[in-house]
């Protein structure tokens, strides 16, 4: 049975059983792929390079190699393994390189990652009545970083619950408690404590004009030294009570001359213990001076003495 030599040369033919050939023609029965540059072959199945494939004839007892290029704008590469619900990301600037990552999302929709997350210039929100930003097992939670100038809890309405017991503020920090109406309110039933025991100095009131402490009822107690600079008002009412348990250390004077009593027609004081007495209005100066057997009186205009003449009371 007659070949075309001329035509094998041209082909490389890989048969999965003998192949049948016509008389001076191509084989008609065969079950092959024919890699060639003719156009005119009729029955045969040509494998034609397309975009991307590369065939390379490896020459005569050599192997043909078929090699896949990443050509087009949307073609990428991935790692050959790659950790179970992990994000992908893209490696450098190409578009066409991925790499594996350490950011998860589960099949219940939860991301974890064991770095930072940054929002910059966006809200992370929720349509679900009840948000845990940190999980129960943190123990030490930075709200802002460093450069932070301002932090904003809560909006206009609503509470903010701090439920841990000790609420640090660092060095040179400021509390600003704003609004109308703002409260510091502890529980109805405890003990709330505004200061710990070290602090030797509190600036409690800044530029505030008006400090009210306590409600209309209830003992507001002031447990070390008090001083208060400026004018002081003790009670609102003729009502109110006001009760000297300790003693007195300096002068009580009035701040002016002959303005102010003490006591009152209807309400006197019970006794009066002094040393000597001064009398004095627009018309006399009298000292009263208690001598061990009679009591001296001194005007103090003239500078002359008296003697009181005291008469026995059996």
């Amino acid at each position: 049975m007659a070949q075309d030599k001329s035509r094998l040369r041209k082909t490389y033919s890989f048969f999965r059983q003998q192949p049948v050939y016509a008389s001076g023609g191509d084989p008609t029965n065969a079950s092959y792929v024919v890699l060639t540059l003719d156009n005119d072959l009729t029955n045969e199945r040509r494998l034609t390079a397309g975009t991307g494939i590369t065939i390379t004839d490896g020459g005569a007892g050599g192997n043909v190699t078929i090699t896949a290029t990443a050509t087009g704008s949307g073609d990428v590469v991935g790692p050959a393994m790659a950790t179970d619900d992990a994000i992908v990301r893209f490696d450098l600037t190409t578009g066409k390189l991925l790499q594996n990552s350490s950011v998860t999302i589960s099949d219940m929709n939860d991301i974890t990652t064991p770095g930072d997350v940054a929002v910059n210039g966006g809200d992370i929100t929720t349509t679900a009545t009840t948000f845990n930003l940190i999980n129960s097992t943190a123990t030490t939670v930075n709200i802002a970083g460093g450069a932070t100038t301002a932090v904003t809890l809560g909006g206009n309405g609503g509470t903010i619950t701090i439920a841990n017991p000790t609420v640090t503020l660092s060095n040179s920090s400021t509390l600003n408690v704003n609004g109308a109406n703002p409260t510091i309110a502890g529980s109805s039933n405890g003990t709330l404590t505004l200061f710990n025991t070290s602090l030797t100095t509190v600036n409690a009131f800044g530029a505030a004009t008006t400090i009210q402490i306590g409600a209309n009822t209830g003992t507001t107690a002031i447990k070390n030294s008090l001083t208060v600079d400026g004018n002081t008002t003790l009670g609102n009412t003729n009502g109110d009570s006001i009760t000297f348990t300790g003693q007195v250390t300096s002068n009580i004077l009035p701040n002016a001359d002959v303005s102010w009593n003490l006591g009152s027609s209807e309400k006197r004081w019970a006794n009066i213990y002094t040393g000597d007495l001064h009398l004095r209005n627009d018309r006399g100066d009298w000292t009263i001076v208690e001598e061990k057997d009679y009591l001296c009186v001194v005007n103090n205009i003239t500078g002359k003495k008296y003697k009181m003449l005291l008469e026995l009371i059996d």
